[in-house]
């Protein structure tokens, strides 16, 4: 239902959100329409001035998960750093930890090195370790000899050195 009203939103503003795609279209029925348009076009009077960025935090708390995961994702492409203490605190929800520490690692917080470690290159998956150590070195420059196709003993020794740059990492962030 929220990506149909985004939708009329986009009607009503001529805009595209970004957040949701355009793979969903307006009801069939012309006055169910209408009145979609109509509720949302008050709400969207109302909060016009509002950023993006500030409507996709507010959907960090959604109950769905797809919203919230779509959410996360838009806030890392969109490349605002305000979002980042709002991805912060989700670092700690399994449910969404991964695609947190891409957000996070977009926006170039080194508070995702400890999960995209633990989470991406100790994994089971091969591009799962790529795309892990792609970000980490987008973030810290280094990939500190990891290959992602190694045997387990030899990223086993990797993410070791991996985990004590996670914990210099982790000091500035506790003086936040």
């Amino acid at each position: 239902m929220r990506q149909l009203y985004s939708f009329a939103l986009g009607d009503i503003t001529k805009k595209t959100f970004a957040a949701y795609s355009n793979d969903f279209g307006p009801h069939r029925d012309p006055q169910r329409w209408q009145n979609v348009i109509s509720k949302y076009q008050d709400w969207w009077n109302e909060h016009k001035a509002e950023s993006q960025v500030k409507w996709l935090i507010e959907d960090l708390t959604e109950p769905r998960l797809n919203f919230r995961r779509s959410a996360i994702q838009r806030l890392g492409t969109l490349g605002d750093p305000s979002a980042i203490p709002a991805l912060r605190k989700l670092l700690d929800d399994r449910s969404v930890r991964l695609e947190v520490a891409v957000a996070l690692a977009e926006l170039g917080d080194h508070a995702a090195i400890p999960a995209l470690i633990s989470d991406f290159l100790t994994g089971d998956s091969i591009s799962g370790r790529h795309q892990g150590i792609c970000l980490l070195q987008r973030l810290t420059g280094q990939t500190m000899g990891f290959d992602p196709e190694a045997e387990q003993a030899s990223r086993n020794s990797r993410n070791r050195k991996m985990e004590r740059m996670a914990e210099q990492a982790r000091k500035p962030l506790a003086e936040h």
